[in-house]
């Protein structure tokens, strides 16, 4: 009878050998001459598979770890092994299927469910992911891998405190991890602990220099901490690092927009955006830049590509809206402020912006109730108030003396704004003649130029 042929164990040995010594492309090369000589070998398949997994060849890794399940379909890391390697792919579904047969097979293999909940999280299916890493943290509570992804998926859902204490736990673990470091900076940015985001940033960036998303991540901490020179040389960091790094693109540009330095910055939108052109936020700043320099139609073309990338974006119809209102297409606007609202029903900007393109439309009844909603939703929203107080001067249903009140409850809503009394300009030497300028950018078709206009023939110019 014949009787299949097996390496022998000091070929085995060798190969697991340079596997955990991390010799990948010698493995591969060992691997390829064992699988040939031992086809039904299922090891030899694994750990082909798995070493060119390790260095990235994953559309490669996937027939060897095909041919590895199918040798060895009780084995729950091969089939761990061929999952991770769907899930690289972004095949998520047969990602799920291959860990769910592994814990079929071994259902206490803590790796195995914190894989699941990666691909569960990219499935956004969030809350079966969260079950699957605490799971994983059950079998094994010292897997600081599956603290550090628990910890991001829980920013992720905005449960800030949470993640925290998951990332501090990742690092009561494995105090040197680098990735747990950064993303907790993040965290703590986020709960508006910049000095302390600012500090574990660095830490990330002591333990591993070459760190591109530490970088950005740090930028973006010194934004919120106001230290913009900084933040620009931190991203700057970041793309000497990962020059395709389409984040850290976009969030320069913001930066160098905050900076005055607006052609810079749709530079670096426009670099983000070659690199990955799904990237709705560079869409919508660029959008914003471009429609400071008076390029409305280009802006108006961002915004939409925004909103075909994310078609629930409430911000972004009304930036649209704000736009068409730009280009006279207020009917339009109209419907882009609405969508806004449909889809956020409290944003009194939107509200706000609402009533000035109503107004527009002669519709001044509307356009009232809409400010007044803004104000309902945000009863210190001066902007909103002083539209409020500019479109009733043009309705002739409101008496003298109600545009009046509004007025007086204007000047105390701004009166509590003020922080301290402005001196600057005060005149210690009384000169013999008072002379009075009269300087304003509203002096054309606005209240101000219409009601001037007595106070000037009052004037005494003797």
């Amino acid at each position: 009878m014949h009787k299949e042929k097996i390496p022998s164990p000091q070929e085995i040995n060798v190969l697991v050998a340079l596997f955990n010594d991390s010799r990948y492309m010698e493995t591969t090369a060992l691997a390829q001459k064992m699988t040939g000589c031992f086809p039904q070998y299922g090891l030899g398949w694994e750990i082909l598979g798995a070493a060119l997994q390790q260095m990235g060849r994953n559309v490669d890794a996937l027939a060897p770890m095909q041919k590895a399940v199918a040798l060895l379909p009780c084995d729950a890391e091969a089939h761990n092994n061929l999952g991770v390697t769907f899930n690289e792919l972004g095949r998520l579904g047969e990602a799920e299927a291959c860990y769910r047969r592994a814990l079929d097979i071994n259902p206490n293999f803590a790796e195995v469910h914190n894989n699941l909940g990666n691909t569960l999280a990219g499935l956004c299916r969030l809350d079966e992911a969260e079950d699957s890493y605490r799971r994983a943290l059950e079998i094994r509570p010292d897997y600081a891998e599956a603290y550090s992804n628990l910890g991001n998926m829980l920013a992720g859902l905005g449960r800030l405190d949470e993640a925290e204490a998951s990332y501090r736990r990742a690092l009561g673990i494995k105090p040197s991890y680098a990735e747990v470091h950064s993303n907790l900076g993040n965290t703590l940015a986020g709960l508006c602990r910049l000095d302390e985001a600012e500090a574990s940033c660095r830490r990330a960036l002591e333990i591993r220099p070459d760190y591109a998303e530490a970088y950005s991540n740090l930028g973006n901490t010194l934004v919120g901490l106001g230290r913009l020179d900084e933040a620009e040389a931190s991203y700057r960091r970041a793309l000497v690092i990962k020059p395709n790094y389409a984040e850290a693109h976009s969030n320069l540009g913001d930066t160098l927009a905050s900076l005055g330095r607006l052609d810079e910055a749709e530079a670096s939108y426009r670099r983000a955006l070659e690199i990955r052109p799904d990237y709705a936020e560079a869409h919508i700043n660029m959008g914003a830049i471009i429609r400071q320099f008076g390029r409305l139609d280009e802006a108006e073309a961002c915004y939409r590509q925004a909103l075909g990338i994310k078609p629930n974006y409430a911000e972004v119809h009304s930036n649209l809206g704000n736009t068409l209102a730009g280009l006279g297409r207020l009917d339009e606007a109209e419907a882009s402020y609405r969508r806004a609202l449909e889809i956020r029903p409290d944003y009194a900007e939107a509200y706000s912006n609402l009533g000035n393109t109503l107004a527009g439309l002669g519709r001044l009844d509307e356009a009232g109730a809409c400010y007044r909603r803004a104000l309902v939703i945000r009863p210190d929203y001066v902007e909103a108030h002083s539209n409020l107080l500019f479109s009733l001067n043009y309705n002739p249903s409101n008496n003298a003396l109600y545009c009046l009140q509004e007025a007086h409850l204007y000047g105390q809503k701004t009166y509590k704004k003020i922080t301290s009394r402005f001196t600057e300009w005060l005149v210690t030497k009384q000169s013999e003649r008072l002379r009075v300028g009269l300087v304003s950018g509203d002096l054309n078709h606005h209240p101000v130029g219409y009601f001037l206009e007595s106070l000037l023939s009052s004037l005494d110019r003797v």
